[in-house]
């Protein structure tokens, strides 16, 4: 596992919590199953530009805040 996928799936992690959604509810926000979310908050899988593009609309956050990790 990379630090930087890591660091993202704490992240995303964090943001869902904060909002009190369930990975399903964020899985459909990005278009993606559970299971691949899941393993993105795990630090364990990739997502692409567009599915990032629909977190940081959802969350009212720009990429950078998203991406960053130092």
């Amino acid at each position: 596992m990379l630090e930087s996928q890591r660091v993202l799936g704490e992240k995303l992690r964090e943001l869902r919590n904060k909002k009190g959604k369930t990975k399903k509810e964020i899985a459909n926000v990005m278009g993606i199953s559970v299971y691949k979310y899941a393993k993105i908050e795990k630090g364990e899988g990739v997502f692409f530009v567009e599915q990032a593009r629909r977190l940081v609309e959802y969350y009212g956050i720009c990429l950078d805040d998203l991406i960053k990790y130092h």
